[in-house]
């Protein structure tokens, strides 16, 4: 117990590691995930998905979905100063979870705090009644499964697939991306911010995944629009 000699002095710790993140969370066993709750998850389908670096474009967000697809510097924003977004997000749907970069030939290290940041942030904003869209970027590390654990089951979930759906080399690592999503998980629907090859769905059909695919913000009609699903 500290002493009324010297209570009075003491200052609050700056949190320089920004663990109000996840205050009151439940963390996974080994890396330490933060755990998001079903109830802060959406449970709906949305007619847009607007990227996050795009918003200010729209006048509107009530049925759009806010997608992180863009690059770290625009979501670096969001890292620095998370509350400044609270009153933006809250009139949208929902968010998707923070699509920081994640590859396989980063530092294992790296890669898990790019994970955890993804999930940091969710759990943020959800607790704060933003709905989540959990977002599935994951590594190559050993501990990249452990990340599922920190998902409900048969949550509504995002991938984006913009840029990997052109060449051959393209279209065969989002084919095996979707099969060890598929072999990872259980979850009952996916939002795709681009398209699917006719592999990827035809692996989401035969596991009975919903899938819904939105048309990428760059195209020049139907920014953003839902046009195509199962």
């Amino acid at each position: 117990m500290i002493s009324d000699e010297f209570k009075y002095d003491i200052k609050p710790a700056k949190d320089n590691f920004q663990a109000y993140l996840t205050d009151g969370a439940f963390y996974t066993d080994i890396i330490g995930y933060p755990i998001l709750e079903s109830w802060m998850l959406l449970n709906s389908v949305p007619k847009r998905m607007v990227p996050f670096d795009k918003i200010d474009e729209v006048d509107d967000l009530t049925d759009c979905v806010i997608c992180m697809y863009c690059n770290d510097s625009s979501l670096n924003k969001i890292r620095n100063r998370p509350h400044l977004y609270l009153k933006k997000f809250s009139k949208a749907k929902g968010i998707t979870g923070l699509d920081f970069s994640v590859f396989n030939d980063q530092p294992a290290a790296i890669q898990i705090y790019q994970m955890y940041s993804n999930l940091a942030y969710s759990y943020y904003y959800g607790l704060r009644h933003i709905s989540i869209v959990p977002n599935i970027r994951v590594g190559g590390t050993e501990f990249s499964k452990e990340f599922y654990d920190a998902i409900p089951v048969d949550a509504i979930v995002s991938i984006g697939t913009y840029g990997f759906s052109k060449t051959k080399e393209e279209k065969n690592r989002q084919n095996k991306f979707v099969e060890e999503l598929v072999e990872s998980f259980k979850f009952k629907t996916v939002l795709v911010y681009g398209s699917l090859t006719s592999y990827a769905k035809h692996i989401f059909n035969i596991n009975n995944i919903k899938y819904y695919c939105y048309k990428p913000w760059i195209s020049i009609k139907d920014k953003g629009m839902l046009y195509d699903w199962n």
